[in-house]
């Protein structure tokens, strides 16, 4: 199944590649978004495979 690799890289991407995005307000950060933020849930996998 396809779910192992995508959450295993998601898992492992913060650590490797830092954040996936940073929101700035007036040049100044205000969040980081982790790739962790993206990882899928199982009824998220549910309605992939019912896709």
């Amino acid at each position: 199944m396809v779910l192992q690799p995508i959450n295993l890289f998601i898992s492992s991407a913060d650590e490797l590649f830092g954040p996936i995005t940073t929101i700035r307000c007036n040049g100044m950060v205000s969040k980081h978004i982790s790739w962790t933020e993206f990882m899928f849930k199982a009824s998220n996998w549910e309605h992939v495979n019912d896709t």
